[in-house]
Formats: C-alpha cells, sequence, structure tokens
C-alpha cells in the first residue's frame, strides 16, 4: 500500500513539472495604429501651399496662376477634411496616436487660420455660424442679382473674391471641428456647417 502511493504521489509530481513547463500561450500581437504622420505630412505641405497662394493672390488676383489655384482651393478643404475625418476614424482604438494625431492637426488648422485650437466657447461658435450665414447670404443675393449677367468681367473678379473668401470659411469651419469638445454641440455644428456647404456649392464647381 505505501509503494502504491508512494508511486501515486510521484506521478502527480511529475505531472505538476510538466504542465509547469508547458509554453504558455502567446497573445496574439497588438496591431499597429495607422500611419497617421504621412497624412499630416501631406497635409502640412499643402496647408503651406495654401497660405503662400493666398497671399499671392491677395496682392496679384488678376494672375492667371494665382486664379487657377483659387479654383482648387475650397475642392481642396473639402477633400481634405473627408480625408482628416476617416482618419481620426481609423485611430479610434488607439487613444495614444489619435492624441497625436490631433495635436498636429491643431498645429497645421493654426496655420491656416492664425488662431490657437484652443476650446471653442458657446459664444465663439454662435458667432461664427451667424457671420459665416450672412455671408452665405450675400453671396446667394450675388448670385440672384446677376443671373442674367454672368458673362461680364465684373461679374468674374466677384465671383473669385467669393470662392477665395469661400476658403477662409472652410478653414475656419475645420478648425472648429478641432475645438468643439460636446459632441453634440459639434454633430449640431457639422449640421449647419453642410447645410451653408449645399448653398454654396456651385463655387466648387
Amino acid at each position: 500500500m505505501k509503494k502504491f502511493l508512494l508511486m501515486l504521489l510521484c506521478g502527480v509530481l511529475m505531472l505538476s513539472v510538466f504542465a509547469c513547463d508547458k509554453p504558455k500561450k502567446s497573445e496574439p500581437p497588438k496591431a499597429d495604429p495607422p500611419d497617421w504622420e504621412e497624412l499630416t505630412d501631406e497635409y502640412n505641405d499643402w496647408a503651406s501651399e495654401c497660405v503662400n497662394y493666398r497671399r499671392s493672390y491677395e496682392k496679384d488676383p488678376e494672375n492667371p496662376v494665382n486664379q487657377n489655384m483659387l479654383k482648387k482651393w475650397p475642392r481642396d478643404i473639402a477633400d481634405w477634411k473627408v480625408r482628416v475625418d476617416e482618419m481620426l476614424e481609423e485611430l479610434k482604438d488607439f487613444p495614444e496616436a489619435k492624441s497625436a494625431y490631433i495635436a498636429e492637426l491643431k498645429e497645421i488648422s493654426k496655420k491656416l487660420t492664425g488662431i490657437e485650437a484652443t476650446p471653442a466657447t458657446a459664444e465663439e461658435i454662435a458667432t461664427f455660424l451667424a457671420e459665416y450665414n450672412t455671408w452665405v447670404d450675400e453671396y446667394l443675393a450675388f448670385e440672384e442679382e446677376n443671373k442674367d449677367n454672368k458673362v461680364s468681367e465684373a461679374y468674374k473678379r466677384a465671383r473669385n473674391d467669393y470662392v477665395f473668401e469661400l476658403a477662409y470659411w472652410g478653414n475656419m469651419a475645420a478648425s472648429f471641428n478641432l475645438r468643439i469638445e460636446d459632441a453634440e454641440t459639434l454633430n449640431s455644428f457639422n449640421e449647419e456647417i453642410t447645410a451653408f456647404e449645399e448653398k454654396t456649392k456651385t463655387l466648387i464647381n
């Protein structure tokens, strides 16, 4: 009986040793975040180009090169908004990378607007939307007044000025997207911006 118990004990000990030596199941490696730095590098380069051409247009709006660039600005801004938002969505499961990405976006926004990307107050948001809305109404009134006179040089020059100003509003709206911290307020803000963009979409075409 004692011999049997001793053999049983030895068997248990051996099983314990084998169990300890058995390699632990390794966890799957964590995925790397998307390469947001490549996107922000490209965005920053575009922002520098945008600022330079904006200054150039202000000095010489009749220059054909400046006029050609002018036609690109609103569409470029709209395209960048899509790309920036898509990357934000891709980074939702990578909080550290997302935070670093947003910090870079704020620096680029500052370059484009000259405004620090600090949290926006309710008063700032309301003032911006009211001023943007007033500008949209002015543009629509301009188009209505000139609906039968769209071939004159005066109309073309004035319309170019509106395109130039549209780029400003687009960059400012993108800045507020980084500055509005409350999700509900941000959704409401973007609904209004979308409505403004719908009314002025002819400027992009």
